[in-house]
């Protein structure tokens, strides 16, 4: 006969082996498989090494420092580094095969893992119907309230290893999406260069008709451009310093009449001498990518003012936003050969200028005509102080209604065009 104390144990009992059930560790617990780390730090190392090989060729374009003594070394150098770009280009694709692999293998995983939950979950509701004390209460004997405890623990147990199966292939397919994306982004990128590569290499024999006297007379005055606009910066540079310790003046939002030329910029010391230290306010995506192509050079202080963006000859050059034609030219501004400048009134009621220089030919558009976001304004090539195809771009501010273009080799301020536009989306 079953007394209420032996009851009593029984029941004590049959909690203490519930809760060491429901609290033992999982032995089935997800771990991320070594040789899936492995596999996943050999796409991220090749990733890096493409992504350090396309960086080592994808220079500075306007260096005209670094050209070579001769035309046949120069010309050697750049098919060297169109031989390479190909390399890269094999290598990224089959990076990106190996990745759409482990992309199909996660999904398909995932996919069963979530087939595998809808089943245990219809099982666990069916075992969730009567409780687990209710279990216990209605077992004949200790033996079948134990079973039916542990069958419900291991439901139980199993659904919490799926659910973190299921977070860990998430994880992985997520992880294996992004590299898919950055890699066809270099991917991309390889092409432009490669594609600016060929130009320059085009061009070089055409401007020197594949002759060294040519070459060294086109070296040399590349050279002499270099030097005269090194100079100029400095002076440029030395005036900024002055400014910058006389007492700091009213702002002037420029262009509405208003005298004073020189916007007070405060004492921030962020940025580069030349940037407007005024905010600009922009709405979220509202400018869009002068060009396609590859970004190979940002704003440098003491070097460069705007940013560069190569492709092959012609690539179409779009305007950031809607705005007006406000200038275009070839050799009146030093070293942009050919090029045009669009005003933009944006929606706070600032003013900004972009400007794309090195273009192939003239804009097809007119002085004083209307542009729409996206709107091709020209194309670009390699006019002016360069040397390799790409597009020279900046972003004035509203100084330049006052002192004209210029920021690193005049008066007028500019805004760091990468603060604001994504060259590469």
């Amino acid at each position: 006969m079953i007394t209420k104390r032996h009851y009593i144990l029984n029941f004590c009992l049959i909690t203490a082996l519930c809760l060491g059930l429901f609290s033992y560790p999982n032995p089935n617990t997800i771990r991320v498989n070594a040789s899936e780390e492995q596999q996943l730090s050999e796409i991220e190392r090749q990733q890096k090494s493409i992504n350090s090989s396309i960086d080592n060729i994808n220079g500075d374009l306007e260096e005209t420092g670094k050209l070579s003594t001769t035309l046949k070394e120069e010309l050697n150098k750049l098919n060297g580094e169109i031989i390479l770009t190909n390399q890269l280009i094999v290598e990224s694709e089959n990076l990106l095969a190996k990745i759409k692999l482990d992309i199909e293998k996660n999904q398909s995983d995932l996919n069963i893992l979530i087939s595998e939950m809808k089943i245990l979950l219809i099982e666990l509701q069916k075992q969730n119907e009567v409780s687990p004390l209710e279990s216990i209460l209605s077992s004949a004997n200790l033996s079948e309230a134990i079973s039916k405890l542990y069958n419900l623990s291991a439901l139980q147990s199993k659904a919490d290893s799926l659910r973190l199966q299921v977070e860990e292939t998430s994880r992985k397919l997520e992880s294996s999406k992004s590299q898919q994306e950055e890699s066809i982004k270099k991917l991309n990128e390889i092409k432009a260069v490669k594609n600016s590569k060929k130009s320059t290499t085009e061009s070089l024999i055409a401007r020197t008709k594949n002759d060294e006297n040519n070459y060294q007379k086109l070296r040399k005055d590349l050279l002499e451009q270099s030097k005269d606009i090194q100079k100029q910066i400095e002076e440029a540079e030395k005036e900024a310093q002055q400014q910058l310790r006389q007492p700091s003046q009213p702002n002037n939002p420029g262009g509405n009449g208003n005298t004073n030329p020189s916007p007070n910029y405060g004492n921030d010391n962020t940025g580069c001498w030349f940037e407007d230290r005024r905010t600009l306010s922009v709405p979220s995506g509202y400018f869009t990518k002068p060009t396609n192509g590859s970004f190979s050079r940002g704003v440098v202080c003491s070097q460069h003012d705007g940013i560069d963006i190569s492709n092959s000859a012609n690539t179409e050059l779009y305007s950031i936003a809607d705005g007006t034609v406000a200038r275009k030219g070839f050799g009146d501004i030093f070293g942009y050969g050919n090029y045009v400048i669009i005003r933009h009134n944006l929606p706070s009621g600032q003013r900004i200028y972009s400007l794309y220089a090195h273009m192939n030919s003239g804009s097809p558009k007119a002085v004083g005509q209307n542009v729409s976001r996206g709107e091709v304004i020209g194309y670009m090539g390699c006019t002016g102080l360069c040397f390799g195809t790409h597009l020279h771009f900046m972003i004035y501010s509203d100084t330049y209604e006052t002192t004209g273009p210029g920021c690193r080799l005049g008066r007028s301020k500019c805004y760091n065009p990468l603060k604001f536009i994504n060259p590469i989306n």
